[in-house]
């Protein structure tokens, strides 16, 4: 029987500072980890039929860390668009950006710039949430809202928000044994199926996701109906 994968996967990829300091290593170690994960998983995830990749990179809440390792984090968003622009078109991936960029460093901004036109009109989406907040995110669609006197409907707070065109969120991983939303696509994963894991991001590969994309394939979808 041929399974069914999720058009659109979330991950939350958690425990990269956990998976450093198990290892006697820096959380920056850690982060740097989990960023040369991003690419494999990613590619993984389309080869087995996912249309759209969206992951939780850099939260709103995440200015509090020190700043060391804020940089670092951001550090490795920049070298990422960097290092795999060319890759990204070759294999025809779009890269969106959620998030409030405007808070960016500049470089980090002209990267974002870069790379979001530079992949337009690929046939797979990943969509980087970089300053994100699901909270913060609903807030900047509703004020849009107001100032174009625009009414608040289902229809138009999902075309005021940051993931504006994409599907709904059908599958939510988190990794690094937390069991919880974290302000992560709070409107976008009403009807997602969710799924923890205690295995930390770096240590999250291809077979991991298979195990994931096999239980949701078992899951029964019934959106509220009998």
């Amino acid at each position: 029987m041929d399974r069914i994968a999720p058009r659109h996967l979330g991950i939350i990829m958690d425990g990269n500072g956990r998976w450093a300091q198990k290892n006697g290593k820096k959380r920056q170690y850690g982060h740097r980890k989990g960023a040369m994960n991003v690419e494999r998983i990613v590619e993984h995830a389309f080869l087995r039929g996912v249309s759209v990749v969206s992951l939780f990179a850099f939260s709103s809440e995440n200015w509090s860390r020190p700043q060391e390792e804020v940089d670092a984090i951001l550090n490795l968003i920049r070298d990422y668009f960097d290092r795999y622009l060319k890759r990204l078109v070759k294999n025809g991936v779009s890269v969106r950006v959620m998030g409030d960029v405007s808070a960016l460093p500049e470089d980090l901004r002209e990267s974002v710039a870069r790379v979001t036109a530079e992949t337009a009109g690929g046939k797979n989406i990943l969509n980087i949430g970089i300053n994100y907040g699901g909270r913060q995110a609903l807030v900047r669609a509703a004020e849009k809202l107001r100032r174009g006197s625009v009414p608040v409907t289902d229809a138009t707070l999902a075309g005021a928000l940051d993931t504006a065109g994409l599907p709904a969120l059908d599958f939510l991983i988190r990794t690094g044994g937390e069991k919880r939303l974290s302000n992560f696509m709070l409107y976008e994963s009403a009807y997602a199926e969710l799924y923890f894991t205690d295995v930390y991001w770096p240590d999250f590969d291809e077979g991991e996701l298979d195990r994931a994309l096999e239980e949701f394939s078992c899951r029964s979808r019934r959106f509220g109906h009998l």
